[in-house]
């Protein structure tokens, strides 16, 4: 709700980190069952072109949330954080 209230309009999550990107870029037969959000679709990561997971890999490392939100149960305050963050880069 908060994100909404801040006027998002929609919000996008890959929960995988950019070390597991790199990963499946390095050997893309591993990770066949990858699916990441792109820009309104999902697609499997290894299907995308080099330069798209570059970019996809790129924003996963923009907002990785500050440590202290990853310990524990956490669980909406990163996504408050996310949603900000993603607002702020969109703008």
């Amino acid at each position: 709700r908060s994100y909404f209230r801040l006027d998002g309009h929609h919000i996008q999550f890959n929960v995988v980190t950019a070390a597991t990107l790199r990963a499946a870029q390095a050997e893309p037969e591993k990770y066949r069952d990858l699916i990441v959000r792109v820009a309104g679709y999902s697609d499997y990561f290894c299907d995308l072109s080099r330069a798209l997971q570059d970019e996809i890999i790129a924003r996963t490392r923009a907002f990785r949330p500050p440590q202290f939100l990853l310990s524990g149960d956490n669980v909406n305050a990163v996504l408050i954080y996310l949603a900000t963050a993603i607002m702020h880069y969109e703008c």
